[in-house]
């Protein structure tokens, strides 16, 4: 926990002093999923390092303010907890960060992080202490990368509050990551979900004919599949699968097993790829936020 704190303050200090860029990305690039939080540690300081890792640099600038909006808020959120975006179970913040940071791996160029950064701390300025709020208290920035054309109602998925709303985001169908497919050998799909799901006790029957979807949201998301013998949240398939999305149907296809995925990620909260369609449009940060998070207001802490 102290090592994690010390880097935490070189990451603050980065977003103040370019200097220390070089640094701060060697920690980036670490893979570290759990940020600590200290109460003495200026949330508006390290916000533009996370965003880095968190949307696409080339986004619209109100896009890169509600983004910046949602970062805070769950920064403020969870910074009473201790840490940032908490790895283990339950949490259900996106992957996108984890994406982002192959991008880092394979980028060389560091005049393009310094840009980036650059474009961060201008969203973050602008929206300077702006925080989500539902029913009085700051809630969870969720996002996600493209949704399957609706977002998910959060209350279905995992028991949240009612903020997490279902709402149309049509131009992600137009995202070059709306569609994916994952493709597997009836014999790799079986070895992979007996590491995976040890339980599910697959029989020698066919492993297509052992995976059924029992019940989808009301955005089409898988919320439960039969493995087997053993039913497992539509979440937990994806992520253990390394799935794109939970909106997926499962096909045999030319002697291999085909799980077609819409959308990339959880698919609730905002999506970013619509936000920038919205943000292209003319609308601005605070009209994507209100459309996304109907239930939500904007405060300041």
């Amino acid at each position: 926990m102290k090592r994690t704190k010390k880097w935490l303050k070189y990451a603050a200090a980065a977003a103040v002093a370019m200097a220390l860029l070089p640094l701060l990305l060697t920690w980036l690039i670490s893979g570290k999923k759990e940020i600590a939080m200290s109460r003495q540690t200026d949330p508006e300081n390290v916000l533009p390092v996370l965003m880095c890792g968190e949307i696409p640099w080339d986004y619209p600038e109100e896009a890169l303010k509600a983004q910046a909006v949602l970062t805070r808020s769950s920064l403020y959120y969870y910074s009473e907890e201790g840490s940032l975006y908490p790895s283990g179970e339950g949490d259900f913040q996106d992957t996108v960060w984890e994406e982002e940071l192959e991008i880092y791996r394979r980028q060389r160029n560091r005049d393009s992080y310094r840009e980036a950064l650059l474009k961060m701390e201008k969203a973050a300025e602008e929206t300077r202490g702006e925080v989500l709020l539902f029913q009085g208290q700051v809630c969870r920035g969720v996002y996600h990368r493209v949704s399957a054309g609706w977002t998910r109602p959060g209350g279905e998925a995992l028991g949240e509050p009612a903020y997490l709303t279902s709402v149309e985001s049509p131009e992600d169908t137009g995202s070059p990551e709306y569609l994916n497919g994952h493709y597997f050998s009836p014999e790799a799909l079986r070895v992979r979900i007996g590491e995976c799901f040890p339980e599910a006790q697959l029989s020698e029957e066919s492993v297509f004919e052992q995976l059924e979807i029992v019940e989808r949201d009301a955005a089409d998301y898988v919320a439960a599949i039969r493995v087997g013998n053993l039913q497992v949240p539509g979440e937990e398939f994806r992520e253990k699968l390394e799935l794109s999305s939970s909106n997926f149907t499962i096909q045999e296809l030319d002697g291999r097993i085909r799980i077609l995925c819409k959308g990339l990620g959880h698919g609730m909260g905002l999506s970013q790829y619509g936000a920038a369609a919205m943000a292209r449009q003319g609308r601005d940060y605070r009209e994507i936020l209100a459309y996304y998070f109907p239930e939500t207001s904007l405060g300041n802490v």
